[in-house]
């Protein structure tokens, strides 16, 4: 990843120079997050997000691995990417949906989605 104070000081005088309002990293994990968030703060400038792959398909090893936590503890917000499994989950991509499970899962998004667009729960 390279240079994590290096980064810190580039996203510090992006935030104080008003170029970004908030900072944040992408797919950063627990050491990593750990080491950038308290180079910011020495900084005086919070972290404010780690974009992670999170989805239906992929929540692991962001669960499983302690970085939600951390992300919680260290009061990181967590910003999905392909939170619809890269387009798996909206019957994107034709291999994936041959899939019987994938398509199960579909089948029940889209009943769920249907049934919230009728008024029921």
């Amino acid at each position: 990843r390279g240079d994590i104070d290096a980064l810190a000081e580039g996203l510090d005088l992006a935030h104080h120079n008003g170029i970004a309002t908030h900072v944040g990293c992408s797919n950063f994990g627990i050491l990593e997050l750990r080491r950038l968030h308290a180079a910011l703060a020495k900084r005086g400038v919070a972290l404010a997000f780690n974009e992670i792959e999170f989805s239906l398909l992929r929540s692991a090893p962001a669960e499983t691995d302690g970085l939600l936590d951390v992300c919680r503890e260290l009061d990181v917000k967590v910003l999905s990417w392909a939170p619809l499994g890269s387009g798996r989950l909206a019957g994107r991509h034709a291999d994936d949906v041959a899939d019987p499970a994938t398509r199960r899962l579909i089948g029940a998004l889209d009943r769920v989605g249907i049934d919230r667009r009728r008024g029921g729960a």
